[in-house]
C-alpha cells in the first residue's frame, strides 16, 4: 500500500467508458441533507424499540438497515410507509447531477439507494426522459438481459439493485417486487452475494462489469455486505478506484494504491483497506486505488459541467416525519420488535426477557399474530432451557389461539411441538396423541410432505416404547409416502429409521447395511446435515461392535460436517461421541479435551440436560485418571443441574460417583454420606430394592468398616 502521485482530474479520461456503484452517502451533502443509513437506522431504533432495549440493539454487531426495516415491515409496517420519507427530497445535489451527466454521457450507474434524487437530476438537467430506464423489477432485468443491443440504441440505464418503491421516470409502481426483495435481503445476517439471491441481475451486470472501470462514491465500507462480496468474487475488472469520503479534508486529500496482496493486516489499518486487500488477494491483476477526499471537492474536480442547484436545502427531519406519517407502536411493539431482533441474533436471554414483556402488555386489540409468534418463541426458548412444563404450557396456549383463528397449519406445528416434548420427557403416550392428531388435520390437507415428518417421528416414539411392529407399520406408510412424491432423500431417512429399529432389535449387521444404504443417498444429494447424523449411527453400531477406529473415524467425520454446517448442538453431541470413544479405549487423557469442549457448548446453547450428561462422562475420566477433586467438582456440577430439574436419579447417580471419588481419596466422611444421602434418593423414589440399591448398600457397609478402621 502506497500513495500515488495523481491528480484527481486525471483519473477519470473522457476516453474510457466507468462504472459508477453509487452509495447512501452520496445524498447526505447540500442540497439533498438526507440523513445516512446510520442515522437512520438510529431513529427507527428510538421509534421502535423500548428506551431500555435503545443502546443494546444500536450495538448488535452485523444489524443492516434492510435486516431492520424488513422486522419493522412484518411487524408495524406492512408497506413500508416509511420508505416515503425519501420521496419527500426532491433536491439533488453536485454529485446527482453529475452522476445524470454520467448516464447521459452512456457510463453505468448502479445505486443501492431507495431515494430518487438522482432520478430527479435527470430530469433537472433537461434532457429528457422518454429515452432512460430505471432498471429496478425482475421483469427489468430479464428484458434487458442482452444491455449492449439497447445501448447501441443510445438508450440509457439507471440500475437500481436493491430495488425502488416506484420508477419516478415512468410513474410505474414498482412496490410489488421491492417488498419481495427487502424480504430476500433482510434475512441475510452477514454477507451475501446479490448475484447469488437474485442470478438474473447478474446474467446483465456481469456483462457491464467485465473488463470495467469501477468508481464506488457514497460508500464507507462499514454496512457494505451485498458489495463486498461482488467485487472480491469477480474476476475481469480493470480498474477499482474506491473514494472514501474525508468530511474536511482541508487539503489532505490523497490516492493511495493497493499493490502488496501478502501485506498482513496492521492495528492501523481501517475496515475500508482490510476491504480492499481482501479484494486484491483475490483479483491480483486488478488496480485498485482509494481516494481520501470530500467527495463534492472529487466531482468539482472532475465535473466539465455546471448545474443549478436549489438554493434552499431538504430540511425535514426523519425523526419529525416518523412521528407524523407513521402510526407510533404501542408498547406491547416496543418490546416485540427487540424480542425478534435479538432473537435473530442469538441474543436469546434478551430476546426472552424482551417477550415475556411484550406479552405482559398485549392486550385484546394486539394482533393475534404476534402473540402466537412470542408464545411460540418463548416456548423454544424453554424447550431449549430443558424447562418442558414452561415449553408445554407455552405451546399449549399458541394452539389454544391458533384453533380460535382457524390456521389449521399453525396447528400442526404446535401439536407436533408438544408431541416432540412430550417424547423428550418420555410421556410416549401424550407424545402419541399429539402426533398423531397433527396427522390427522395433515391427511385432510393432503400435505404428503408434512405427513412424512409427523410419521418419522411417530416412528422414533414406537422404537422408544419397543413397540416395533408398529414402528415397522408406520415405516411402510412413509416409504410409501417418499415413493409418491419420489423422494430420494425421504426414502434414506427412512432407510436410517429402519435401520435404528434392527438395532434395537440386535439385528446390527442388517442395521448397518441400512444405515449405509442411507449414508450412500446422503453422499450423493450432498446433504451432509443428514449424513452426520447418519455418519453418527454408523459410529454407534461400530462402538458396538467394539470396533473403535472406524468409529473414531464416523464421529470425526460428522464432527466435520457439524463444523462447515456450524451446527453447535450436532458439534456438542459428536464432541462427546468422540470423547465416548476414547474414553472406551481407556484413553482418558482425549477424552477429557473432547468432554470439556462438549460442555463448554453446551453451556452457550444453554443445553442444560446435555451438559449434565457430559458431566458425568468428564467426571469419569478424571477418576480413572485419579484426579478425584476434578472428578467431584465435574460430578457437582452434574448434580445441580440434575437438582435444577429435579431429576432425583440422576442425582442419585452423581452422588454415588462422588463417593466413590472421596472413597479414593481415604475421606471415607464425605464418602458415607454422599452414598446415604444417594441410597436415600432411590429409597424415596420406589428404586429402594433393585440391583442398584442393593450394590450401594454393600459400598456403605464397607465404607462404614473403613471408618472403624
Amino acid at each position: 500500500m502506497h500513495d500515488v502521485n495523481l491528480q484527481l482530474k486525471k483519473l477519470l479520461r473522457d476516453d474510457q467508458k466507468y462504472t459508477f456503484i453509487v452509495g447512501a452517502g452520496c445524498s447526505i451533502n447540500s442540497p439533498s441533507n438526507l440523513p445516512s443509513c446510520n442515522e437512520i437506522m438510529e431513529e427507527l431504533i428510538k421509534f421502535t424499540c423500548a428506551k431500555s432495549e435503545i443502546e443494546s440493539i444500536s450495538k448488535i454487531d452485523g444489524l443492516r438497515f434492510e435486516i431492520l426495516l424488513e422486522i419493522i415491515r412484518n411487524q408495524l409496517d406492512n408497506d413500508l410507509k416509511i420508505l416515503e420519507f425519501f420521496e419527500q427530497c426532491d433536491k439533488p445535489n453536485i454529485i446527482h447531477f453529475f452522476l445524470a451527466e454520467m448516464i447521459n454521457k452512456g457510463h453505468t450507474i448502479i445505486t443501492t439507494n431507495f431515494d430518487f434524487l438522482i432520478e430527479y437530476a435527470l430530469i433537472k438537467s433537461n434532457n429528457g426522459k422518454d429515452h432512460i430506464f430505471s432498471v429496478i423489477t425482475e421483469k427489468d432485468y430479464r428484458e434487458f438481459k442482452n444491455i449492449f443491443e439497447y445501448l447501441n440504441t443510445g438508450k440509457k440505464f439507471l440500475f437500481k439493485i436493491h430495488g425502488s418503491m416506484k420508477d419516478i421516470l415512468t410513474d410505474r409502481n414498482t412496490k410489488e417486487y421491492f417488498l419481495s426483495l427487502i424480504e430476500k435481503i433482510g434475512s441475510y445476517k452477514s454477507e451475501f452475494d446479490l448475484f447469488f439471491v437474485e442470478p438474473y441481475k447478474g446474467v446483465l451486470l456481469n456483462k457491464l462489469l467485465n473488463n470495467a472501470n469501477l468508481i464506488l462514491i457514497g460508500y464507507s465500507g462499514q454496512n457494505d455486505f451485498d458489495i463486498i462480496p461482488i467485487l472480491k468474487k469477480y474476476h475481469k475488472l480493470q480498474r477499482i478506484l474506491w473514494v472514501n469520503h474525508i468530511i474536511d479534508n482541508q487539503g489532505n486529500s490523497n490516492i493511495v494504491e493497493i499493490v502488496n496482496k501478502n501485506e498482513k493486516f496492521s492495528e492501523t489499518m481501517d475496515n475500508l483497506d482490510k476491504i480492499l486487500f481482501q479484494i486484491k488477494n483475490q483479483n491480483p491483476s486488478v488496480e485498485i486505488l482509494r481516494i481520501n477526499t470530500n467527495s463534492i471537492e472529487f466531482i468539482k474536480n472532475i465535473m466539465g459541467f455546471e448545474c443549478s442547484l436549489d438554493p434552499v436545502d431538504f430540511s425535514i427531519e426523519f425523526r419529525d416525519w416518523l412521528h407524523k406519517n407513521i402510526e407510533i407502536p404501542n408498547t406491547m411493539m416496543k418490546y416485540m420488535i427487540p424480542h425478534i431482533l435479538y432473537f435473530n441474533f442469538d441474543r436469546f436471554d434478551d430476546s426472552f426477557r424482551c417477550g415475556i414483556r411484550a406479552l405482559e402488555y398485549f392486550n385484546e386489540n394486539d394482533d393475534q399474530n404476534h402473540k402466537l409468534l412470542i408464545l411460540n418463541n418463548i416456548a423454544w426458548f424453554y424447550f431449549r432451557m430443558g424447562n418442558y412444563s414452561e415449553a408445554i404450557l407455552n405451546f399449549g396456549e399458541a394452539l389454544k389461539t391458533s384453533q380460535k383463528l382457524g390456521y389449521k397449519d399453525r396447528e400442526i406445528i404446535y401439536l407436533s411441538n408438544l408431541g416432540e416434548i412430550y417424547e423428550r420427557i418420555k410421556d410416549f403416550p401424550k407424545a402419541l396423541q399429539r402426533y398423531k392428531e397433527a396427522m390427522k388435520i395433515v391427511e385432510e390437507t393432503g400435505n404428503l410432505t408434512e405427513e412424512f415428518r409427523i410419521i418419522n417421528s411417530i416412528i422414533e416414539i414406537y422404537e422408544q416404547m419397543q413397540i416395533y411392529s408398529e414402528a415397522l407399520f408406520f415405516s411402510d406408510k412413509a416409504i410409501k409416502i417418499s415413493e409418491k412424491l419420489g423422494d430420494l432423500k425421504k426414502k434414506a431417512i427412512i432407510s436410517n429409521n429402519i435401520a435404528s429399529i434392527h438395532r434395537r432389535l440386535e439385528n446390527l449387521n442388517l442395521s448397518l447395511e441400512y444405515f449405509q444404504q442411507s449414508e450412500k443417498i446422503f453422499r450423493r444429494l450432498n446433504d451432509v446435515r443428514n449424513l452426520a447424523i447418519c455418519l453418527n449411527n454408523i459410529g454407534t453400531i461400530y462402538q458396538d461392535f467394539g470396533d473403535f477406529s472406524i468409529a473414531l473415524e464416523k464421529f470425526k467425520e460428522a464432527l466435520d460436517y457439524d463444523e462447515k454446517l456450524k451446527n453447535k448442538e450436532g458439534k456438542a453431541w459428536h464432541l462427546s461421541k468422540v470423547g465416548d470413544v476414547y474414553f472406551n479405549q481407556k484413553n482418558y487423557i482425549e477424552s477429557l479435551k473432547y468432554f470439556i469442549d462438549a460442555i463448554k457448548i453446551s453451556q452457550e446453547l444453554k443445553d442444560f440436560r446435555s451438559e449434565m450428561k457430559f458431566h458425568n462422562m468428564l467426571g469419569k475420566s478424571y477418576y480413572y485418571l485419579r484426579d478425584y477433586t476434578n472428578a467431584v467438582n465435574s460430578f457437582n456440577s452434574g448434580k445441580k443441574i440434575a437438582e435444577m430439574f429435579n431429576d432425583l436419579p440422576t442425582k442419585a447417580d452423581f452422588l454415588n460417583n462422588i463417593a466413590g471419588c472421596y472413597f479414593m481419596q481415604l475421606n471415607y466422611e464425605k464418602s458415607l454420606k454422599s452414598a446415604e444421602e444417594s441410597l436415600l434418593i432411590l429409597k424415596l423414589i420406589g428404586l429402594g430394592k433393585t440391583i442398584k440399591a442393593i450394590t450401594l448398600e454393600n459400598k456403605i457397609r464397607n465404607i462404614k468398616n473403613q471408618i472403624k478402621l
